[in-house]
Order: C-alpha cells, then structure tokens, then sequence
C-alpha cells in the first residue's frame, strides 16, 4: 500500500501501519531485551512518522514550502537507519528472530530510501547543500556502521551493523544524484537498495540456520565452529550471500557497487573532494570483506575435537536461502536481468551499463583489479587481526558510542521530567479542581474524572503492552504459541496461496489494462 499510495499523506499513513505491524516482530520473543528493543524502535517509528508529517504541513505553506523538503528527509532518514539515527536498528535485529530480521533491514528500512526517491520526485530540490547533508550523512553511515561491525562477536549484531553501512551506500548515491545529476548515481543507489535486500536477507536467515543448528538464539563467531561439515549446503548459500554483500564478480553486488565507484572515479563535477569520498568508498568496502569473511570462516572452520554428526536438510529450510542465492549469482552474472526493473526515464543511460558491468566487458573487467586489492588486503587484515586479536577491541566512546550516551540521557531526562510533572500534577490535582470548581463551577468536574479514568486506563495499557515479566502477556503468549503450533502451518500455506493468486490476478489486470 505503501507503493501504490498516490500522495505522502497517504503513504505516511501505511507507513505508520507498518511501523505499528513491525513492532510486533521485535518483541516476539517477549524478553526484556526484546521488549527494552521493541520500545526504542518504536519511539523512532513515531518520530520518523511525526517528522514527516510536519513536512507535509510545511509544503501547504509557499513560505514555508522549502523547508519541508529538509524535514521530510530527517523522518525518512529516521526509517533507514542512517547516523546519527541507527541507534534502533543494532538494536532491533539482534533479539528479533532471523526470519523477522530479514524483512527489516531487507525490507523496512528501504522504505525510508523510498520516501527519500518521492521527495526528489515530487519537491525536485536543487539546493546544492541539501544534496551536500545527504552526502555526509552517507559517508558517516558507511564508515561508523562498518567500524562498529568489525568489533563485534554476535553474528546478528554484526549484521545489523552492516545494514547500517549498506544503507550509506544507498544514500551515498542518492546524494551523488542530488549534486551531479548522474543517471550512473541514481541507478546505482536503487540497484544497490535492490541488491541489499537479496543478500543481507541471506545473510540473516544463514545465520538463523546455523542458530537453529547450535541451537542457540544468540550466534558467536569465536564459540560455534563446524557448520560447513554439519550443513554444507547451507554453508554454500552461506557463502554466496557474504559474496554478494562484498561485491565479489560475478555477484549482484558488484553491480551495483561498480556503478557508484565509476560516478565518483569519472564524474565531471568541480568538487574537489571525489578523490577523497572514492577513499572512503574503498575503505568501507574492505571493512565490509573483513567483517563478512570474518564471520563465515570462524563459524565454518572445521572442529577440531567435536564429532560431527551429520543432519538431514529440510527444504523448508533450504529452499529460501536456495531461492536468494540464485537470484545474487543470477543478477551479478547476468546483470540484463535489471532491465525490466529499472525505471524507463533510466533505461536510456541504464542499459549501456549494465552492458558494460556484464562478465568480461570494459566496466567488469575495469572493475576486478580493485576488488583483488580488497580482497589481498582484507584476507591480510582477517589474518593479523586474528592472530593479534585486534577485533577484540573495545573502541573509545567518543568515537562511535557518543550518539548512544546522549540519546539515553536525553531520554532519562525527559522521563525523569515527566514524572516530576506527574506527581505535581496529582498532588495538586485538589486544588486544582476547587479552582476550576470556583471558575465553571461543576461542569469540570465530570469531565476531570473522565480524564482521570482514561489516563489510568491508557496508563495502565501501555504498562502492560511494555512489561516483560507481566503475568497476562505470558498467558497471552501462551495461548499465541498454541494457535501457532495447532494452526501456524494451514496459516502458512493458505496465506501463500493467497499471495501468488492476488500476485498472478494484479499481474493479469496490470498487463491487460496497459496492453
């Protein structure tokens, strides 16, 4: 509904829809964890959505009407996860379950990258330092999503992460679109937001296998070892997705990943700083082999005293990974395969490339020295860094933990506030009410108990909906799993039946009414 809405007052309202729905995939387990998760996420659903709604407001003004594409991009930013708003999204994924996980950082947050696309579709800015903020927000996402996923040890953690950095390569060609106005830029942006949302999903839900495998919810890198030898099938799905997200050839990543480096190699424009921004570019793409690698070696390496026992695949658990796999190594070897995604205003400039990035022409060959320096330096570093355990680091606050301080103390203050304000409120509430009593003599006062009930009732509501240890949510949760386990896969499958027949009728009726 989102992407058939025709207007951003329509969309926001499916877009708080979704941000309602998705919290119910964070707090899934019902832990405190999850649940101290579900709140933070939350809280950003709701000032990403009040954020876009006061730029709807403010586009209804001519004066005003300039501002309003600033705001807008701070409530859709909000949704992507870029710094300084990423705190929700480490913190989300982690204690979501794998399959949840997937559809947030490979759906959900490209939902922000969309408002961002109907921005520039509906405002057309041209002010050259509002492509400028989009441009170092981008960098700063990269470079700090990246710095933070090579010093983690929980596998989840790590990938959340990377959604963050991957989402600064996202914006990065967004903003490179805004100041040169490079079809090269835009296209990489949106193949790349596509690309994403392939291999990042794998990446999740191998992840969640070998969970499921260890049977663990949590997976750490240094502490499970063997999965190739348990699940060599997976494990190859495994490593397919770690491909994609390093933009290996032959792999849909490297697609879209050569498009944004030839935009900041070739482009004409006067800024000075390209080189610089390319620098940047290379050094993420390093952390992003690193880290990734990292990962799938420690957690596959062969066991030295554990005997393995081999397990029967199931291919339901098989089959989505399977499915993603195929399509990472079928856009990466046949990159022709976008040409019916990609808008038709790009297909012009669109098509000449992707010629160009196919296996072994000019762009691809162009583009394979670069990612063997990657490589050659990543292993390098991969090798050192595990001898010297250097991953084990903990890096200085200041550097990438600041924004979670603040945000915490601001959020301590204003409840801390609010209380204050609470209890004078309710201590003064008799005085208060003889005052109105004296004004508008008893009509207050049925009204004044009305608000009093509701407050209780609403208090007393979200006390139970943000309570972990509350006894009627583990009954309800209770009686949850029971329908899951008695109806979850008639559910299931009946849901799927439905999906691929409205897919098939909106097909029929979209063919039949443009043909």
């Amino acid at each position: 509904m989102i992407f058939v809405s025709a207007n951003l007052l329509t969309l926001l309202v499916f877009f708080e829809w979704m941000s309602l729905l998705s919290f119910l995939l964070v707090i899934y387990d019902r832990k405190e964890a999850a649940m101290k998760a579900g709140k933070l996420y939350l809280t950003f659903s709701l000032f990403s959505g009040l954020f876009i709604l006061a730029g709807i407001m403010l586009s209804s003004d001519p004066v005003l009407k300039h501002y309003a594409v600033w705001v807008l991009s701070i409530g859709f930013l909000i949704k992507c996860g870029a710094f300084p708003f990423h705190v929700w999204l480490p913190e989300a994924h982690p204690v979501a379950p794998a399959p949840a996980s997937a559809i947030l950082s490979g759906c959900i947050i490209k939902v922000g990258f969309y408002g961002l696309i109907q921005v520039l579709v509906i405002y057309h800015p041209k002010d050259y330092y509002y492509g400028l903020f989009i441009l170092i927000i981008a960098l700063i996402t990269m470079l700090v999503g990246v710095a933070q996923a090579l010093v983690q040890a929980q596998a989840k953690k790590m990938l959340a992460f990377h959604s963050v950095s991957q989402m600064g390569y996202i914006l990065l060609g967004l903003g490179l679109y805004i100041i040169t106005h490079s079809d090269v830029a835009l296209l990489g942006a949106m193949l790349h937001a596509m690309n994403h949302a392939y291999f990042k999903s794998a990446l999740f839900l191998s992840v969640g296998a070998v969970g499921q495998e260890v049977n663990q919810s949590s997976v750490d890198m240094y502490k499970v070892k063997g999965f190739f030898q348990r699940s060599p099938w997976l494990a190859i799905c495994f490593l397919i997705a770690v491909l994609g997200i390093s933009g290996a050839p032959f792999f849909n990543g490297f697609v879209s990943k050569t498009f944004l480096h030839e935009e900041l190699v070739h482009s004409h424009h006067p800024l000075a700083f390209f080189k610089q921004i390319e620098t940047l570019f290379m050094i993420t793409a390093i952390g992003t082999f690193v880290s990734n690698f990292k990962m799938f070696y420690l957690i596959n390496r062969k066991e030295n005293k554990l005997k393995i026992q081999w397990k029967k695949i199931k291919i339901l658990q098989l089959a989505p990974l399977a499915f993603l796999s195929l399509l990472i190594f079928l856009f990466g070897l046949y990159p022709a395969l976008y040409e019916s995604i990609i808008p038709e205003t790009l297909k012009h400039s669109g098509l000449q490339l992707l010629e160009g990035v196919s296996p072994f022409h000019h762009l691809f060959n162009h583009g394979i020295p670069g990612f063997f320096t990657i490589e050659f330096i990543g292993i390098m570093v991969i090798y050192f860094g595990l001898k010297s355990g250097i991953f084990h680091i903990k890096l200085p606050n200041i550097i990438l933990y600041s924004w979670y301080s603040i945000f915490h103390k601001l959020e301590n203050f204003f409840r801390w506030n609010l209380k204050k304000l609470e209890i004078f409120i309710v201590g003064h509430y008799m005085i208060l009410q003889k005052l109105f009593n004296v004004l508008f003599l008893k009509t207050c006062q049925h009204v004044d108990d009305k608000i009093i009930c509701t407050y209780g009732n609403a208090s007393r509501m979200v006390d139970n909906v943000f309570s972990a240890s509350c006894d009627r949510e583990g009954y309800e949760a209770l009686r949850y799993n029971d329908f899951i386990e008695k109806y979850g896969r008639a559910l299931v499958i009946w849901l799927l039946v439905l999906i691929i027949v409205a897919t098939v009728l909106f097909v029929w009726v979209y063919l039949g009414y443009f043909t």
